[in-house]
């Protein structure tokens, strides 16, 4: 009935669809002749609290823009099936979605989405930053306790699952590190490259990329080989250019931006 018009307003204190678990869930939704208008959209989900709109147009368009806060690392890491994380803090993010798809469930899986997250605060391993910079007093022993993170920054690019965060820069007492990294979220795999830069980190660091690759449970570590590719990848820390025009400026106007 393409003519119908009508609007809603819908709360639930608990709600679950396919793999989401999310309570204090509020949307208020406009249908006119050929769209339907998602005015506000907010829940909490995996300790996040996520604000969002959007709309449907026409046979199953979707658009959307979604904002999050309060995202523990530790929290999200265990729901993505992720091993150790060595950070701590809580994340915020803003996200632009494009999905064409006859039903909500597709549309999640094969979204186009563009996004900017960043931290301001928290911590981080030193002995992350030894590693990243390949500093050669962690030959006689290793660094304990973390590093307070001023700024983190990263961008990301995913298609159904599929996809890169350039840049990915954390600004810590003990160094500056950067890189990035692609990954898939059905094969649960992923493949960092990052480094550190040489001017914020000790007199012993050799300033050498490491790679981090493999499963998201038990990945492996090693130094980064210098091929075309993975010199690709660590340049690819300081590119904008895949993130949309509003984003572009959001991540140029953070503490720590490429």
């Amino acid at each position: 009935a393409p003519s119908t018009v009508g609007e809603a307003k819908i709360s639930a204190r608990r709600l679950s669809y396919d793999a989401l678990s999310a309570t204090d869930v509020v949307a208020a939704a406009r249908l006119s002749p050929g769209k339907v208008l998602v005015e506000q959209l907010s829940m909490t989900a995996f300790g996040t609290r996520v604000r969002g709109s959007g709309q449907v147009v026409g046979a199953g368009r979707i658009t959307a823009e979604v904002a999050a806060t309060g995202a523990d690392v530790q929290v999200l890491r265990r729901a993505l099936g992720f091993g150790i994380v060595p950070v701590l803090g809580a994340l915020e993010g803003t996200f632009l979605a494009d999905a064409t798809a006859p039903t909500l469930s597709q549309a999640i899986r094969e979204a186009r989405v563009n996004g900017v997250i960043a931290m301001r605060g928290g911590s981080i391993a030193k002995e992350v930053i030894e590693m990243a910079s390949t500093d050669v007093s962690a030959l006689f022993r290793t660094a304990r306790g973390m590093s307070g993170v001023s700024c983190l920054l990263a961008g990301l690019d995913m298609h159904a699952g599929v996809g890169t965060i350039a840049p990915l820069r954390v600004r810590a007492a003990d160094g500056v590190i950067a890189g990035s990294a692609r990954f898939d979220l059905s094969r649960r795999v992923f493949d960092l490259t990052v480094g550190s830069e040489a001017h914020t980190t000790g007199a012993l660091a050799l300033d050498i990329p490491i790679r981090v690759h493999g499963s998201f449970g038990s990945p492996s570590v090693e130094p980064a080989q210098w091929t075309p590719e993975g010199r690709a990848q660590l340049t690819r820390a300081d590119d904008l250019s895949h993130l949309s025009v509003s984003l572009r400026e959001m991540a140029r106007r953070h503490p720590c931006p490429p």
